[in-house]
């Protein structure tokens, strides 16, 4: 990471998530928690020990700023047909060979950044009138206290926040992060420690993540890279289906197909297989949608199968749907937040 990418000014935020052990600061947001020395940073690349405490360097530094669709981070099940500001900084906790944003990931020292306060920053979502702020594109967990102070000044311009995460955190961030956040789509990269030990992380605190957004009644979707010898058993990814639907069988589940990017240069993901893993994952889930192919995209009604959420490829949507989200045939509760 490159951490001298950041200058450090008296605009640096202190970590909330640190604990002191002797000459060194202990990191306590993530799993990896990091052992810093003075003028350590950890392996996010954003969070530095500095005079004996943690400062977040990327904290209101502005990588991307963008008005999406909601299908794009991708969220189907929450305001559908709706848009979301979207908001980027950079660094993150995990090292996946086929990242697709790998220079905000990586802190690339050519990438321009503009620094915004929470204040600013909220007050440009507002200006896009879309009435949501998703923090995407790099992994924003390593931001938490950014993400907390703009969710102060959201709450007052009445802005929803949205995160698109790989659920690697610790569970006092995981819950601080999830009592603010409407909807949130965490990325299950994989479902074997192996897998995820070449990403650089582990499987067990992702996977209490997602428990924990279940419990603590956070609108959850779930996104699954389908990635050439990384993840591409269909065992054991039936087996992470079977551990989603004992959470619960109405997880939007997006099984996406892999193309070459970063350092991975595996052919794309066969679109059969991608066939065939929606086909497993639908024997036991009730909404499963394939991501990055021309497939159907369609949300049907559970109960009567009537069409109920229709999309394409260019994210045009088309709701048919009653006002609280109730199919309007069978008036079968859909699940869908609505605007």
């Amino acid at each position: 990471m490159n951490a001298d990418r950041f200058e450090e000014t008296s605009e640096l935020a202190g970590g909330r998530y640190q604990r002191s052990e002797g000459d060194a600061v202990r990191c306590t947001l993530c799993p990896h928690e990091c052992l810093l020395y003075p003028g350590d940073v950890g392996l996010c690349g954003v969070r530095k020990n500095i005079g004996g405490q943690i400062f977040v360097l990327n904290y209101g530094r502005i990588s991307a700023l963008a008005a999406d669709p909601i299908e794009k981070k991708p969220l189907y099940h929450w305001r559908p047909g709706s848009g979301v500001f979207s908001v980027g900084t950079t660094g993150c906790n995990l090292r996946c060979p086929f990242c697709q944003n790998w220079r905000l990931a990586r802190i690339d020292k050519d990438l321009p950044l503009q620094c915004m306060s929470p204040d600013d920053l909220c007050l440009e979502a507002r200006r896009s009138d879309l009435g949501a702020m998703a923090f995407t594109y790099n992994e924003p967990v390593i931001g938490t206290e950014f993400i907390l102070d703009c969710f102060a000044s959201a709450r007052c311009a009445d802005i929803d926040v949205v995160l698109v995460t790989n659920g690697y955190v610790r569970e006092r961030a995981a819950r601080d992060l999830f009592r603010v956040a409407s909807a949130v789509n965490i990325d299950l990269k994989a479902f074997t420690e192996h897998a995820y030990q070449q990403m650089g992380g582990s499987l067990t605190p992702v996977l209490r993540s997602i428990e924990m957004a279940v419990e603590m009644g956070v609108h959850l979707e779930i996104t699954h890279l389908v990635t050439p010898k990384i993840n591409d058993s269909p065992n054991m990814f039936d087996k992470m289906v079977q551990w989603i639907a004992r959470l619960s069988t109405d997880i939007p589940l997006h099984v996406c197909r892999y193309f070459p990017a970063f350092t991975w240069r595996e052919m794309p993901t066969p679109l059969d297989i991608i066939r065939q893993y929606v086909s497993i994952a639908r024997q036991r889930l009730l909404h499963v949608y394939a991501g990055n192919t021309a497939e159907s995209q369609n949300t049907f009604c559970t109960s009567c199968g009537a069409l109920l959420v229709e999309r394409d490829s260019g994210y045009r949507v088309a709701v048919h749907l009653t006002g609280d989200g109730r199919c309007p045939l069978c008036d079968t509760p859909s699940g869908i937040v609505m605007l």
